[in-house]
Parts: C-alpha cells; sequence; structure tokens
C-alpha cells in the first residue's frame, strides 16, 4: 500500500499552514484567509494524531518516499533524531516562504533584478530538495520505530 499522506506530509503541511498564518496575521491579511487555514491546521493535527495512533497499534507505518531530482544524502539525514529533522523541516519552509515573498516583491519592482531572481530561484531549488528530505527522512524514522516496536 502507498501511503500518499503520511506523517511527515501532513508534518510538512502543519509547518507551511502555520507559517500562512503568522505571515498573514503580520500583513494584516482579510480574516478568511486567516480562518480558512486555521481549519486546515485543525484538521492536519487530528490526522497526525490519527495516523499515529493507528501505525502504533498495527505495528506498520507506510509511506510514499518522494524520489528528488537533486538528492539530499540521506544518511546525513538519518543520523539526526525526528526533533532535529522536523527542525530542519520547520527551518527549511521558513526559508521557502521568505525567499518565496522577496520573489514576488521582486517581481513586482518595474526593474526586477535578473541576478538576484536567479539566486533567489537556486535558493528555492536547494530548500525544497532540503524539505522534501527532511520529510522523507522522519518517515522512515516514523517507520523503523513503529515497527521495531512490535
Amino acid at each position: 500500500m502507498v501511503e500518499i499522506e503520511s506523517i511527515g506530509f501532513l508534518l510538512d503541511r502543519l509547518v507551511i499552514a502555520n507559517i500562512k498564518i503568522n505571515r498573514w496575521t503580520s500583513e494584516g491579511a482579510d480574516g478568511i484567509k486567516v480562518a480558512s487555514t486555521d481549519k486546515e491546521r485543525i484538521a492536519l493535527r487530528e490526522s497526525i494524531d490519527r495516523k499515529l495512533i493507528e501505525s502504533i497499534r498495527s505495528g506498520e507505518y507506510h509511506y510514499h518516499v518522494e524520489e528528488r531530482t537533486y538528492p539530499i544524502t540521506p544518511e546525513k539525514l538519518l543520523g539526526e533524531g525526528i526533533g532535529d529533522i522536523l527542525e530542519r523541516l520547520i527551518t527549511a519552509n521558513l526559508n521557502l516562504s521568505n525567499w518565496n515573498h522577496a520573489v514576488i516583491e521582486e517581481e513586482k519592482k518595474e526593474n526586477p533584478d535578473l541576478k538576484k531572481m536567479l539566486d533567489l530561484d537556486r535558493n528555492l531549488r536547494a530548500t525544497n530538495e532540503d524539505r522534501v528530505a527532511a520529510k522523507n527522512a522522519i518517515d522512515k524514522k516514523l517507520k523503523e520505530l513503529i515497527e521495531k516496536s512490535r
């Protein structure tokens, strides 16, 4: 069975939802965006809890490895604990949010700086690869922990 919505995937989405709420709140965005994303955040937390309980009860954890174009050395991440990897995931998502925002701001300019846009694009690509590697590593660690506890 292939599990697309793994705990790693859901944690990634939860981090992104929290970043969105934080940015929109600080920018004074309309309440509809914030309320909608807050509902998503609550549903994600509930899904994480449900999937973790199901996996612990069954002693099995299934997930889909998202293959990458430019793979990060997985051994580097797998030597870390889940908390460390989760922190890398959070940091990567924060950086992606900031760099996406910087791209949007640069695009709005009358004369956007092409070199800056290319640098931002490189940063976005590298950080996205790191984000997915962290998500995959979380799932692999969870699988090992859950299946060893049988």
